[in-house]
């Protein structure tokens, strides 16, 4: 968290309520890194949760190019089950599933 603030200008939180088992653990590890990749180039602050999935939310979010939309698409096509929330004024929510 701190490198990615020092390095990219983003703060990030993390929090784990309950392990993740995917299914398929390389469509959903392409996912996590897809998304925050992108969500650290677009989002003032990121928050990555751990309950069952995983659960990525960008505040301060803009993305005018729509990386986090490609991002998405990219992690679809691998395989993963990205479900993405209909992003606010500065706000985006993702939740891949296990």
């Amino acid at each position: 968290a701190e490198r990615l603030r020092e390095e990219v200008g983003v703060d990030v939180e993390l929090t784990a309520a309950a392990p993740i088992e995917p299914a398929d653990r390389v469509p959903f590890l392409l996912a996590a890194v897809e998304l925050l990749g992108a969500l650290a180039s677009s989002a003032e602050r990121v928050t990555v949760g751990l309950d069952g999935h995983l659960v990525l939310e960008g505040d301060g979010w803009v993305d005018m190019s729509g990386e986090v939309r490609a991002a998405r698409d990219r992690a679809v096509a691998a395989g993963a089950e990205v479900d993405l929330a209909e992003p606010g004024p500065e706000q985006i929510r993702l939740e891949v599933m296990a």
